[in-house]
């Protein structure tokens, strides 16, 4: 969920993730940029979003291999 105005609406921002547990989420705020991004690792993978993408992604780039 993703709340733009402190907490006073919600949005759901899962989009199509899988349905697998997430561990751990890390936020990047990019130095106050405006693409603000985030990071979930799931039991399936790492994902990723920023407020460009109007869906999560795969991400992979220089993560080792399982």
């Amino acid at each position: 969920m993703r709340s733009a105005d402190t907490g006073k609406t919600w949005t759901n921002i899962s989009g199509s993730l899988p349905n697998v547990p997430v561990n751990c989420i890390v936020y990047d705020d990019n130095n106050g940029s405006p693409n603000d991004a985030l990071y979930i690792g799931t039991d399936i993978g790492v994902f990723y979003r920023d407020n460009t993408l109007g869906d999560w992604v795969p991400f992979s780039t220089r993560l080792p291999a399982a």
